[in-house]
């Protein structure tokens, strides 16, 4: 299985985006794979998101991971080999053994927490294209700087921080009763929950960009008062003057 580079995948985004077709990205981490192992039903998984997987949010994950379109991109960690990747963390054979849709392309699940710290001009191509559009914003905190990046935010909707996906009914259910007329794009923070509701959302919303940025957003508020009350992943913590650096050339070229 041959997962495309982080480069590569935010430029596949980016031609869809400036194409003007729909696109859905969702990554899978290893919280998420270790999710649709079996014996992970009943069990609490990841150790930021803090995820209970009953049957239901297992099959939820799956069957968002199953969707097959050119426009809709899985992002996965497996077989993808990265300093800053957690393939490490993945049994290849339990993946194997759930036989799962065999993707024509897998993108990287980390790109653009990458491109971020690697390629800020191509990350500042991407903002680009989508911070002047109307934003549905999906997370546990806000923060006005977030609208550099990522658009008005025209609509929030907070989340807990741990064990987000046990309500994930009643934020479909928000979703649904914002006018879909009323937001361009559907911009997720949203740790696993992401991925349980993102079938739903690429059902929803087939003339919608939606977008899984992860713990990019956890970046961007580095300066900001929500950044204290986080947890921080291992990316972050351990790239902190290079996220500083980063900020301040965004600030001054975004």
């Amino acid at each position: 299985m041959k997962v495309i580079n982080d480069v590569d995948t935010v430029k596949a985004i980016i031609n869809n985006l400036e194409s003007n077709k729909r696109v859905e990205y969702i990554r899978y981490g290893d919280g998420d794979l270790i999710a649709m192992y079996p014996e992970s039903v009943n069990q609490v998984i990841g150790h930021n998101n803090k995820s209970f997987i009953s049957k239901d949010i297992q099959q939820k994950i799956i069957e968002s991971y199953n969707i097959e379109d050119e426009c809709y991109f899985v992002g996965t960690v497996e077989g993808y080999k990265h300093i800053r990747s957690t393939y490490q963390n993945i049994k290849t054979q339990e993946i194997t053994n759930l036989n799962l849709t065999q993707h024509k392309k897998l993108y990287s699940a980390i790109a653009f927490q990458e491109v971020f710290l690697e390629e800020p001009d191509l990350f500042i191509e991407f903002c680009k294209l989508i911070n002047t559009k109307r934003t549905l914003y999906i997370n546990n905190y806000i923060e006005p700087v977030l609208e550099k990046f990522y658009g008005k935010i025209k609509h929030y909707i907070s989340i807990p921080k741990f064990n987000a996906t046990i309500g994930y009914k009643e934020t479909l259910k928000t979703i649904k009763d914002i006018n879909p007329s009323s937001f361009d794009q559907i911009i997720l923070s949203a740790g696993q929950l992401t991925r349980v509701i993102a079938k739903d959302l690429w059902d929803l919303f087939p003339d919608k960009s939606i977008l899984d940025m992860g713990s990019v957003s956890d970046k961007i508020i580095i300066n900001e008062s929500s950044f204290g009350q986080i947890a921080k992943r291992s990316h972050i913590k351990n790239n902190m003057d290079l996220i500083q650096k980063r900020m301040e050339y965004f600030n001054t070229h975004l």
